[in-house]
């Protein structure tokens, strides 16, 4: 599969315009519609723009494949991730606020909680599992006193 194979299954599997691809990475419609028609690839100064813009690794976009992918994922968890990966950067921060508000909602009978978590390095989101039932118990600045 090309790159540009690639760039339009993604966007096809995270019901993504072009015109909405174009938006999000400032590529021109008519550049995107050529890789499509002409069957090119993106430049190469272009890859890590594009990666950004439709939330994958620049590994990912290249060869299909993650470098250091997590192996031990379940469906649902991978498919959260996937998600994720599809949403632009405004809503990537209302999906970590949500999933944020769901933990608040349930406070009281969390023992474990799973985050998903994205490095500074543009490394793929990541499930980081731990118990934080000290955490999500202690007040906050929201809190009575």
């Amino acid at each position: 599969m090309t790159i540009s194979q690639r760039i339009f299954q993604i966007l096809k599997e995270n019901h993504l315009t072009q015109k909405e691809f174009a938006e999000n990475s400032g590529i021109s419609e008519s550049t995107i519609s050529d890789w499509k028609k002409k069957g090119t690839n993106p430049a190469a100064d272009k890859l890590s723009v594009i990666a950004d813009s439709i939330g994958v690794s620049l590994d990912y976009l290249i060869t299909g494949k993650e470098k250091s992918s997590p192996t031990d994922l379940t469906d649902d968890e991978q498919e959260i991730i996937d998600i994720y990966r599809g949403l632009n950067e405004i809503n990537k921060a209302r999906f970590a606020e949500r999933g944020l508000s769901l933990i608040e909602q349930q406070k009281p009978i969390v023992k474990k909680a799973f985050i998903v978590a994205r490095s500074t390095n543009n490394a793929p989101p990541r499930i980081v599992e731990g118990d934080f039932s000290d955490v999500l118990n202690a007040p906050d600045a929201t809190d009575e006193y």
